[in-house]
């Protein structure tokens, strides 16, 4: 069976953009997301997002991360974290010369992160195997979510991979958003 998913998403509207003359990106949103684990007893904010590309299509997405710090070894813990710098997502080659935007997959499968409890990489777990970029899943150890964001050999390990992210640079050209593949 194909395991279920939160099919949970955010939109952000009225970004503000940079094209370079060597193609290069930046696009700039303001807003927050939050992510509630477990009726609130673990959760994070993410705010102001900003995609940078480079002229090849490589880069990221990065925000500014918040929220309060839990533990599953001790409910007593609960303390604010000081806002820091995350990157959501690592991109490589993106096309960005779509008229109306793109879609991309974020770095998930085969990424390496260490200190953080990712599971060895098996044949058993190859074919789903990775993490979130490493300064986020640094990050979501301090919520007590960190297991979530990477492979842990855990029965949802497949539901994991990073979800397709679509930019549309206009909103009468909105890059449509496809169902999801079985097991991501």
């Amino acid at each position: 069976p194909t395991p279920a998913h939160t099919a949970t998403g955010w939109v952000y509207h009225r970004g503000t953009s940079t094209r370079a003359a060597d193609g290069s990106l930046v696009i700039r949103w303001s807003g927050s997301f939050t992510v509630v684990f477990y009726g609130g007893m673990t959760y994070w904010t993410a705010s102001d997002p900003v995609l940078t590309l480079d002229a090849s299509g490589n880069g990221r997405v990065t925000a500014t991360g918040s929220g309060f710090g839990a533990s599953m070894e001790d409910l007593s813990r609960w303390e604010a974290l000081p806002e820091t710098s995350i990157v959501l997502a690592e991109l490589r080659g993106v096309d960005t010369s779509g008229g109306d935007g793109f879609a991309t997959d974020p770095q998930y499968l085969g990424v390496a992160v260490s200190g953080a409890g990712q599971a060895e990489r098996t044949a058993d777990n190859a074919a789903f195997w990775g993490s979130f970029p490493a300064s986020f899943v640094q990050f979501q150890k301090l919520t007590g979510q960190a297991g979530y964001w990477l492979t842990t050999n855990g029965q949802r390990d497949r539901a994991k991979i990073a979800s397709t992210m679509y930019i549309s640079y206009v909103a009468s050209g909105a890059v449509g958003v496809v169902a999801r593949p079985a097991g991501r």
